[in-house]
């Protein structure tokens, strides 16, 4: 067998629309061997949203999945992440959410996907009280993170960029682009539900 850890993950919050290609992109490239649970394309995507759930990735990951982490930590997914042991390493769990410096860890059960304290980390947040400790157990559940959502993302204004035929992105615009068979480049902003005057 690959080496590779049997990974469980679970994303939410809010996903712009113009974003959720890369996002499936960055799922394919991580969560591919020997898939249990993912989203296979955007019809899945919304089905999830439409539940209200978070997004629950389970596969044999080489590695990390770094592409699926660094996506949410550039577009401010929080997400919660379950690795089995391995050769050189325990099971652990690893959160992080938007204003997080870093990914904070705890270790872990192996089959149970929750939170096992050991007495390192006991002395570590003992100092804080029974309740603050509590608490800091308390954010590596699952259940922590919030549901997916998707934010429909449209164009707006003059174009800020361009693709051109063979693939270059220019970061400028003028009128000459429109007329050389470039792929326009707009800015994109949240679309803006128009209220009923009922």
């Amino acid at each position: 067998m690959p080496d590779t850890t049997w990974t469980t993950m679970h994303v939410g919050g809010a996903l712009p629309s113009d974003k959720i290609e890369a996002f499936l992109e960055a799922i394919e490239n991580d969560f591919s061997y020997e898939c249990q649970e993912a989203p296979d394309d955007e019809e899945d995507l919304r089905a999830i949203v439409a539940k209200g759930e978070s997004v629950k990735l389970q596969a044999h990951v080489y590695g990390n999945p770094d592409r699926v982490v660094a996506f949410c930590k550039e577009n401010g997914l929080p997400f919660w992440m379950h690795c089995e042991a391995g050769y050189e390493w325990d099971a652990f769990i690893s959160i992080w959410a938007p204003g997080m410096a870093k990914e904070e860890e705890c270790p872990a059960s192996g089959q149970g996907y929750t939170p096992q304290v050991d007495l390192s980390t006991l002395r570590t947040w003992a100092g804080n009280g029974i309740l603050m400790l509590i608490r800091d157990v308390e954010r590596f559940e699952s259940e922590r993170v919030p549901p997916l959502t998707i934010t429909e993302m449209v164009e707006t204004g003059e174009p800020i960029g361009a693709i051109t035929p063979s693939g270059d992105r220019l970061d400028h615009w003028d009128e000459r682009l429109r007329a050389a068979d470039c792929t326009l480049i707009y800015r994109m902003v949240p679309k803006v539900e128009e209220k009923s005057n009922v």
